[in-house]
């Protein structure tokens, strides 16, 4: 009965499917005052249709629909932190972080008023210049590390044969540990 109930363990675990293929991601950028981004499975697939949910604290801000690439985008947001909640149906819920801080510097939060946005000195010209440089050059920065952001991301979903092959080596230890153990009782 013993070996029966072994067999029947083993050949469950060799038929059963990964629900890796399954696994919902969902990466976000800022793309000037949009957030912009993308759902998928873990295999690469696009979830087309996705529910997206842009949310602050846990509270509902937006809420969007992935296109037929699985592309969302928010427009016109405040600097602020942001959570990126997806659902691709039947459980498939994936979250992605937003700091404010990667939100240009030009980016007004909603708490400061406009009153006191007039009040502040004008700056001069050359600060200008320097300050708009500098705005450009984040932005340049953002555009070229997003598609590498997006390849790590990526590379990271999928499962590599040294997962597998290690995997299989610490089932085949722990059952060379089970026989020693065995052996050495009988």
């Amino acid at each position: 009965m013993p070996k029966f109930i072994c067999l029947a363990i083993l050949i469950s675990l060799c038929l059963t499917n990964t629900a890796q293929a399954h696994r919902t991601k969902v990466f976000a950028w800022v793309d000037g005052t949009n957030l912009a981004g993308e759902v998928y499975f873990g295999g690469g697939e696009r979830a087309k249709g996705a529910k997206v949910d842009l949310l602050v604290d846990k509270h509902l801000v937006a809420s969007t629909d992935a296109n037929e690439v699985g592309e969302f985008i928010f427009h016109n947001l405040e600097a602020r932190d942001y959570q990126v909640s997806a659902n691709a149906g039947q459980g498939h819920v994936a979250t992605f972080a937003i700091a404010g801080s990667e939100f240009p510097e030009f980016v007004l939060s909603g708490s400061e008023s406009t009153e006191s946005r007039l009040r502040k000195p004008e700056i001069e010209l050359a600060d200008k210049n320097s300050d708009s440089c500098e705005v450009l050059y984040e932005a340049a920065m953002k555009k070229a590390i997003q598609p590498l952001r997006n390849q790590l991301d990526q590379y990271e979903a999928n499962i590599r044969w040294h997962d597998v092959l290690g995997g299989m080596g610490y089932i085949f230890g722990l059952f060379g540990l089970w026989s020693l153990m065995r052996a050495r009782r009988g």
